[in-house]
C-alpha cells in the first residue's frame, strides 16, 4: 500500500480549498500543501447559481471588516476572463403572482474556470492536486493524522501534520474526529442545478427568483442567465420538505416547465447547511473551511465568497500564530449569528403557505423589500428595522 506524507492535507479543490492553498503558499513556502479531490476535473459537475454581487451593492449591505476580506478575494478571483454575464436586475415571483423588479447588480461567473485558475496557480507554488480521490477516515495519532484514501492507484495512506477540511458539508474530518453534532433538516437545503435552454428570449441581463410553498418550502428557485438564451437554473428546498431524491428532480423539472426551460443536462443535487458557521471550526491542528464550516449565508444560500473568506482568515491565523477559532469568532461568526437570526424569521414566512399568501396580498411591498435584504445578506439598520416589522406582523397575524 502506497503512503503519502505531507505538511498540509487539504481534502476538497472547491472555493474554499485551493484558495486556501493560493494564500498560503503567495505568503510562506516553508510547508508543502497536497490537496485530494473526488471529481476527476475542476470544471465538472459545478453544483452552483454561479452569482456573485458587484463590490459596489455589497459594500453598502456587510460590515466593514468582512467586507475587507471579501474585497481581497474579488479582487484575486474575480477577472474580466471569468466573468460569464453581468446582470442590473432581479424579478421576483411569488407563487405565480409577479413582485417587482429590483436593481440588483452582479456578475455570473465560470466557477469552474476560477478553480482552474487557482489550482494552475498553486500548482506553480508546487502544491500537489489529486482528482478523483476519496478520503474515507481520519484519524488522529502522535500529532499526526493519518487518512484513508481511495484513488485510481487503489487504496492508500495518506499522512498528514495538518488537515483541513474543505469538502462539502459534512466533511469527512468533521465526521471522523466527531468535531460537531450533525444539523438537523431543518438546518439544511436541499440544492439543484442545471443549465438550461430557453425557445424564447429573455433580457440577458435581468435575473429571476421564485418564492413557491409547493414548489420549494423554505427556500427559493433561481434563474440566472448566462446570455439570452442559456441560463443557470436551480431550486433549494429544506431538508426537512423533501421526501426523497425522485421529490427534488421531479420540482426542478417542474421550474423548468413553469418557464419552459430544456436542460442541457441531468439536475445536479446536493446538500448545503444554512445554519451558520458550525459551533467548533478546529481541533488541535484540523481545521473546517468553506461549506464543511457552515460557511454558506443562511439567508440566501451563497457560499463561494464565504468560503474563500474562511480560507482567508485560516491562513492568517496560521502564519500569525493566532487561534483560528477567536479569528472566525471576532470577524465572521457575529455576522453568520444575524443573518441566521434573519432566516428563522424568513422562515416562519417561507415555511408557512398561508402567511405567505396573506403577505403577497397585503404587504406586498413590505415583502419585495425583505427578499432583497435576503438576497444581498444585508446587515445594515434599515434591514434590521424591517426584520423587527416582520416579527411585529407575524405576531400580529397570529401566525
Amino acid at each position: 500500500m502506497r503512503i503519502l506524507i505531507t505538511d498540509i492535507l487539504v481534502i476538497g479543490a472547491g472555493p474554499a480549498g485551493t484558495y486556501f492553498a493560493y494564500k498560503y503558499l503567495k505568503s510562506i513556502n516553508d510547508l508543502n500543501v497536497t490537496i485530494l479531490e473526488k471529481k476527476v476535473n475542476p470544471r465538472f459537475p459545478i453544483i452552483c447559481g454561479e452569482l456573485i454581487p458587484s463590490r459596489e451593492v455589497l459594500k453598502r449591505h456587510i460590515p466593514s471588516n468582512i467586507y475587507k476580506y471579501l474585497l481581497e478575494t474579488l479582487n484575486e478571483t474575480l477577472s474580466s476572463d471569468v466573468v460569464v454575464n453581468k446582470i442590473n436586475f432581479v424579478k421576483i415571483f411569488i407563487n405565480n403572482n409577479y413582485i417587482g423588479l429590483l436593481p440588483f447588480k452582479t456578475y455570473l461567473i465560470d466557477k469552474g474556470r476560477v478553480l482552474e485558475k487557482l489550482i494552475e496557480s498553486i500548482e506553480n507554488y508546487g502544491c500537489k492536486v489529486q482528482f478523483n480521490t476519496i478520503v474515507t477516515d481520519c484519524l488522529s495519532k502522535n500529532d499526526m493524522f493519518k487518512l484513508k484514501v481511495f484513488s485510481k492507484e487503489g487504496e492508500e495512506i495518506v499522512k498528514s501534520k495538518i488537515v483541513i477540511g474543505a469538502d462539502a458539508y459534512p466533511s469527512v474530518i468533521d465526521i471522523s474526529l466527531n468535531m460537531n453534532v450533525r444539523l438537523n433538516d431543518n438546518e439544511l437545503i436541499i440544492a439543484t442545478s442545471c443549465r438550461a435552454r430557453s425557445v424564447e428570449k429573455y433580457d440577458s441581463d435581468v435575473a429571476i427568483v421564485l418564492l413557491s410553498y409547493d414548489l420549494c418550502p423554505g427556500g427559493f428557485a433561481w434563474i440566472f442567465p448566462r446570455n439570452d438564451k442559456v441560463f443557470n437554473v436551480g431550486l433549494g428546498i429544506r431538508a426537512s420538505k423533501v421526501s426523497n431524491h425522485s421529490d427534488v428532480l421531479s420540482r426542478h423539472l417542474k421550474l423548468l416547465e413553469k418557464f419552459n426551460l430544456k436542460p442541457l443536462h441531468r439536475p445536479l443535487v446536493k446538500t448545503i447547511p444554512v445554519s451558520g458557521l458550525l459551533d467548533r471550526l478546529s481541533l488541535h491542528n484540523a481545521y473546517l473551511t468553506g461549506d464543511a464550516a457552515g460557511s454558506v449565508i443562511p439567508t440566501n444560500g451563497a457560499g463561494i465568497n464565504p468560503a474563500m473568506i474562511t480560507s482567508q482568515i485560516l491562513v492568517e491565523a496560521l502564519n500569525e500564530k493566532i487561534n483560528y477559532e477567536e479569528l472566525i469568532s471576532r470577524n465572521l461568526r457575529p455576522f453568520f449569528n444575524l443573518m441566521r437570526r434573519n432566516r428563522l424569521i424568513i422562515d416562519k414566512i417561507l415555511m408557512n403557505k398561508e402567511l405567505l399568501n396573506t403577505l403577497t396580498r397585503r404587504f406586498r411591498r413590505f415583502l419585495r423589500k425583505g427578499i432583497e435584504y435576503g438576497l444581498l445578506s444585508s446587515c445594515t439598520l434599515p434591514s434590521d428595522i424591517l426584520y423587527g416589522l416582520a416579527r411585529f406582523i407575524i405576531k400580529f397575524l397570529k401566525y
